[in-house]
């Protein structure tokens, strides 16, 4: 399985099986990724910068670090990968954030974000919004801990009451299966419990 890491100031894409892409330590920094549903070709680019005017020595060398010039040379790599054009691309941004700029002085990441989004507007894209605002980001964290915390969680204790032997169940077989399953399984699914067979997993 190859893999792609995507620096500073750099890009890349890829249509082959398996292959992964992926960037770090964003930050303030923004993280455009692009999907071509059609070719199945993704590709990323790691924005420092929102203008190559900052820095115009940089453009030749790193084009990806500037949201008005790494974004136009991500799709020109995506084209060489078999992208036809920008047309039905799927976005999405990550990054952004305010660094150790209480006073929003600089707020390089706020400007990194809304630079990326004008160039991306201007070749008639738009990001798919998830964690691009407080509401969605709130909303989607909440939606996560409350699967992880109560639906998988059930998933997890059905699983070990399923593997409980029917002989370890005493009762009638009018009686509530809730109940036969608490007098009979749960002494054995608690974790922590002498006779629990889960107590060193958790």
């Amino acid at each position: 399985m190859a893999e792609i890491v995507i620096g500073v100031g750099g890009l890349g894409a890829s249509n082959s099986k398996g292959t992964t892409i992926k960037t770090y330590a964003l930050g303030s920094c923004v993280a455009v990724v692009l999907l071509d549903p059609q070719t199945r070709t993704v590709g990323m680019v790691h924005v420092a910068l929102p203008e190559s005017s900052i820095r115009p020595d940089k453009v030749a060398s790193l084009p990806g670090y500037f949201a008005d010039t790494g974004i136009p040379a991500l799709l020109q790599e995506m084209r060489r990968c078999g992208t036809r054009g920008p047309q039905g691309l799927i976005v999405k941004l990550a990054g952004g954030a305010q660094i150790m700029d209480q006073n929003n002085t600089f707020n390089i990441g706020k400007r990194n974000a809304l630079a990326a989004k004008k160039i991306l507007w201007g070749f008639g894209l738009a990001p798919v919004a998830w964690f691009d605002g407080v509401a969605s980001s709130f909303l989607t964290g909440l939606a996560t801990n409350g699967w992880l915390s109560f639906p998988f969680m059930m998933v997890i204790s059905l699983g070990a009451l399923q593997s409980i032997p029917a002989d370890l169940y005493e009762g009638s077989p009018d009686e509530c299966w809730l109940l036969a399953a608490a007098r009979a399984g749960l002494p054995i699914v608690v974790p922590g419990h002498e006779d629990s067979t889960f107590g060193n997993i958790f």
